[in-house]
C-alpha cells in the first residue's frame, strides 16, 4: 500500500469519529499526511473542544483574498502526530494499524530521507543518553511527582534508557506527552494554574516540548534547565523568614499582607515559598493601569514592587532564590550584620 492511500484510509477514519463527536469539517489526505478544514463559523461554535484536541496545531488559513469565507485548518505530516491523535480519539487500534503499515512502508521503499532527523538524532546519542540520566534525576526530585501522572511517566521513561539503547525514540515519545501536557495558550495556562498545577510542572513541560533533538543549541540549552542547582533547604527558610520579617513592616494594613503572612508561618518553607509566588502573582499590578488602582487604594509602591518581585521568582532555581533573598536583604541590612555578627 502506498502512503499516499494510507493517510487516504486513515482520513476516512478520521471523519467518521468526527462525525460521532458531532464536529463539522472535512478531512483530506495526500502523500505527505491527512489535514483537517473548517469554516471559521463552524470553528468557533466548538472553538474549545477543538483547540483541545489539536493543539497548537489548528489555525486559521491565511488567503489573499479577504472576501473568502474564512477556514481553519491542522496538518499533519508526522506519522507519530497522527498516531497520538488517534489515540486522543480512543482510537488506539487503528493507531497500532497506522504504525504498522508505516514501518513496513519504512522496509520496502526508499524513504530514506523521510527519517534524516533520526539519523541526525544517533550522532548525538552519548549526550542524549546522559540527557535522559539528567531528566530522571530532575523530576526524582520533584516532591509531587506521584501527583502528576505524565511526570511519572516521564521520570518511569527516562530512567528506563540503558547504555545498550538509542534513546532517540524514547526522548521523542517524552516530548510528546510534554506538548500534550503544556499550556499552549495563555488561557490554557491559567486553566492549569487555577486547578493547582504547580509552575514548576508547566515549566518542565514548556521547556521539554520546545527540545529539538536535532539542534545542539537547544540540547545544551535544555540540559542547562535540567542541571541547575536547585535552593536548600536553609534558602527556603531564609526565604520564609525574611518575607515575614518584610511584612511586618505593613502592620497598618493587615488586610493586604494576613494571608501571605499566615501562609509563611504554616506550611514547610518550600511549599510555603510556591504559594506566595501564586498569591504575589495574583496581587501584582499586571499593567500600569492595575497598579495606579493599587496605589489610590492605599498599596505602597514597595509592598508592589514586592509583588512583582516575588512573583517572579523561580522556586526550583537556586540563583533565582538567592537573588531575592539579597532583594529583601537591602531593606534591613543594618539589623542582618548585626544577626551574622552575633552569630560569629
Amino acid at each position: 500500500m502506498s502512503r499516499e492511500k494510507i493517510h487516504q484510509e486513515i482520513a476516512k477514519i478520521l471523519s467518521k469519529k468526527m462525525k460521532e463527536l458531532r464536529f463539522k469539517g472535512e478531512w483530506t489526505a495526500n502523500t505527505d499526511g491527512v489535514s483537517f478544514k473548517i469554516d471559521e463559523e463552524d470553528y468557533y461554535k466548538d472553538d474549545v473542544d477543538l483547540n483541545l484536541l489539536f493543539g497548537n496545531k489548528i489555525a486559521k488559513t491565511v488567503t489573499d483574498n479577504p472576501a473568502e469565507p474564512g477556514t481553519y485548518s491542522a496538518d499533519y505530516t508526522k506519522p507519530s502526530d497522527v498516531i497520538e491523535l488517534l489515540k486522543k480519539l480512543d482510537e488506539a487500534e487503528e493507531a497500532k494499524k497506522f504504525q504498522n503499515a508505516i514501518e513496513a512502508l519504512k522496509k520496502t521503499s526508499g524513504h530514506t530521507h523521510k527519517y534524516k532527523d533520526i539519523m541526525t538524532d544517533l550522532r548525538n546519542e552519548p549526550n542524549l543518553k546522559e540527557m535522559c540520566k539528567e531528566i530522571a534525576n530532575f523530576l526524582g526530585k520533584f516532591p509531587f511527582i506521584k501527583k502528576e501522572g505524565t511526570l511519572s511517566r516521564i521520570l518511569t521513561a527516562a530512567s528506563s534508557v540503558t547504555n545498550k539503547d538509542s534513546p532517540v525514540l524514547t526522548l521523542k515519545e517524552m516530548i510528546q506527552l510534554a506538548d500534550w501536557e503544556k499550556g499552549s495558550w495563555d488561557f490554557t495556562r491559567e486553566y492549569h494554574k487555577f486547578a493547582g498545577r504547580d509552575p514548576r510542572v508547566e515549566e518542565f513541560y514548556q521547556a521539554l516540548a520546545n527540545l529539538k533533538l536535532d539542534d545542539p543549541d537547544s540540547v545544551t540549552k535544555f540540559r542547562s534547565y535540567v542541571t541547575k542547582e536547585k535552593p536548600s533547604q536553609d534558602d527556603y527558610t531564609q526565604t520564609c523568614d525574611k518575607i515575614g520579617k518584610f511584612l511586618g513592616k505593613f502592620s497598618n494594613i493587615s488586610d493586604e499582607v494576613s494571608k501571605m503572612s499566615t501562609i509563611a508561618g504554616a506550611l514547610s518553607p518550600e511549599q510555603a515559598l510556591i504559594e506566595m509566588i501564586q498569591l504575589a502573582d495574583w496581587k501584582k499590578g499586571s499593567c500600569s493601569f492595575t497598579k495606579e488602582i493599587h496605589k489610590q487604594l492605599g498599596r505602597p509602591d514597595e509592598l508592589e514592587n514586592f509583588y512583582e518581585k516575588l512573583a517572579s521568582v523561580k522556586v526550583d532555581d537556586a540563583k533565582s532564590v538567592r537573588e531575592f533573598i539579597a532583594y529583601l536583604d537591602g531593606f534591613n541590612p543594618e539589623n542582618d550584620n548585626m544577626t551574622s555578627l552575633a552569630s560569629s
